[in-house]
């Protein structure tokens, strides 16, 4: 296989035969049954390990793969910080009528994490957070102690007389934490009253 490393063994011969023989690097690598590209690489990473033929004694064949494979460097640049979405959605919320921004959490982040991300990227990865969002509207309260009321477009009837059809209004009531509710159709959801409606929790 091309991307084989040669055994340390043919790999001193590629440096003896080279540095020592002074054959070209076509003769070395007939020599030795390999391609000519594999003896250039052997000769290139000799020569940027500082090594010449004869090798020292003192080196043995561990030391001599770390020279030639030297562990390569991680570049990868270190993790930047994640900002604390909780805490950008709640200040949004809590200061949307001083027009807090962004822009202006943004700064925020960035005095506390220079190295961290910039605005666009901070602004995009916030929306990521955000479209992950629940938003279901939660209330905190106690069972019994509201009682939720809404008015929606309900069933159509028909007019015996003239067919024609005669729009309602559905009203819902559910006394939150209680599982009680009541659905009721009315004509007319500006005159209906809700001591009117019958329910236990009335």
């Amino acid at each position: 296989m091309a991307n084989t490393r040669l055994s340390m063994r043919k790999i001193k011969d590629v440096l003896r035969l080279t540095q020592d023989g002074h054959l070209n690097t076509q003769q070395v690598a007939l020599s030795l049954n390999i391609s000519r590209s594999t003896v250039k690489s052997y000769q290139e990473r000799a020569h940027k390990a500082g090594l010449s033929w004869p090798l020292p004694d003192e080196l043995t064949e561990e030391a001599l793969e770390q020279k030639l494979f030297p562990p390569l460097i991680s570049l990868q640049a270190p993790a930047k910080a994640l900002p604390d979405f909780d805490y950008i959605y709640r200040e949004l919320k809590a200061h949307k009528k001083f027009n807090l921004t962004l822009d202006q959490l943004w700064r925020e982040y960035k005095e506390q994490y220079p190295d961290g991300y910039q605005y666009s990227q901070f602004c995009q990865l916030y929306r990521c957070y955000r479209d992950k969002l629940d938003y279901s509207m939660r209330q905190d309260h106690k069972g019994g102690e509201k009682l939720f009321v809404d008015y929606a477009e309900g069933l159509s009837l028909i007019d015996p007389q003239s067919g024609d059809p005669i729009p309602t209004q559905l009203f819902v009531a559910v006394w939150g934490g209680l599982d009680l509710h009541l659905r009721r159709s009315q004509l007319d959801s500006a005159t209906a009253r809700l001591d009117q409606l019958p329910h236990p929790s009335l």
